[in-house]
Formats: C-alpha cells, sequence, structure tokens
C-alpha cells in the first residue's frame, strides 16, 4: 500500500523470495538467511514506518530504526490467534481473535481510503483450506516462510465447507 503512495519499500526475506517481492514492488531486499538482519537494515536511512510480520524479539531492536521526532511508527501484524487457539480452543479462539480484529476494523474510516484501499492493494493468497482441513492450514502456518496469506474457507454459499 505504501509502495502505491510513492513510498521507498525495503523488505527481509530469504533470497529465494527476492525476485517475488521486487515484482509486488520491494526497492530494497534484505536476506535475513544470511544472518541478522538489524546491522544491515541499521546502516540504512532510518524508517517512517516498520511493519512486523515475524513479531518474537524485532520490537526490542527495531524500534531504534525509526526516524526520531518525526511520527514514525512500528505496526506488528502478529495476532494472538495462535494463543487464543491454545488458550481457549478452536472455536472459541477463532471467535476472540474475530472480535478483536472486527472491533479495530470498524475503527477504520469509510470512503476515498477504502475505496483507494480495494483498487490498489492487491491481497496475496498462497493456499486456501476448508474449515475441516484447520490443522493441515495450522502445521503450513507454523513451518513459516509464507509467500501469501492461508485462508480457512468457513462456509460457501450457506453450506458448511
Amino acid at each position: 500500500m505504501v509502495k502505491a503512495w510513492g513510498a521507498h519499500v525495503t523488505v527481509t526475506c530469504s533470497q529465494n523470495a527476492e525476485r517475488f517481492l521486487r515484482g509486488l514492488g520491494a526497492d530494497h531486499v534484505v536476506d535475513y538467511t544470511a544472518g541478522p538482519v538489524e546491522e544491515p537494515l541499521s546502516a540504512l536511512e532510518k524508517f517512517d514506518l516498520i511493519l512486523d510480520n515475524v513479531g518474537g524479539d524485532t520490537e526490542s531492536w527495531a524500534l531504534k530504526l525509526l526516524k526520531p521526532w518525526s511520527g514514525a511508527k512500528y505496526v506488528t501484524l502478529v495476532t494472538p490467534f495462535m494463543q487464543n487457539t491454545d488458550r481457549l480452543g478452536v472455536a472459541d479462539g477463532m471467535m476472540q481473535s474475530a472480535a478483536t480484529a472486527a472491533s479495530k476494523a470498524l475503527k477504520v474510516k469509510t470512503g476515498g481510503f477504502l475505496h483507494f484501499v480495494f483498487l490498489v492493494i492487491r491481497p496475496v493468497v498462497e493456499e486456501t483450506f476448508s474449515f475441516s482441513q484447520v490443522p493441515q492450514a495450522f502445521e503450513k502456518v507454523e513451518k513459516g516462510h509464507a509467500r501469501g496469506k492461508t485462508v480457512v474457507q468457513i462456509s460457501k454459499g450457506g453450506d458448511d465447507v
């Protein structure tokens, strides 16, 4: 999305994903299989926005890479979905995670921004699972190295899948 707004985009990925991500608009690529990414990212210009898809200890060092006193933001997409599912079970965990996501989504203003999002942002879905395949979907997500989203389809045309 920020690339569509004219931003310079730096990504971290494995070497074999570089071509794919450059095709999506990445300007600069840091190979995380070559070692810790903190050092090569620190050598670059400070960032206005860091979008964390990994979690772990990233936040502990990534905040130092933000432009100071500029309103720069650190955003994580790592959700408590797995923790909710482990703690509450599949059905209740999914409900809790969906409720959290829905409440945050309701805060987004409608209008031009959403129109822009639907016209410009292209979701990348790597694989879709039926609801009966939830265990396989979890296994795939736990393996990591995704090239897109893993989707669990709950129903199709009103019928359970």
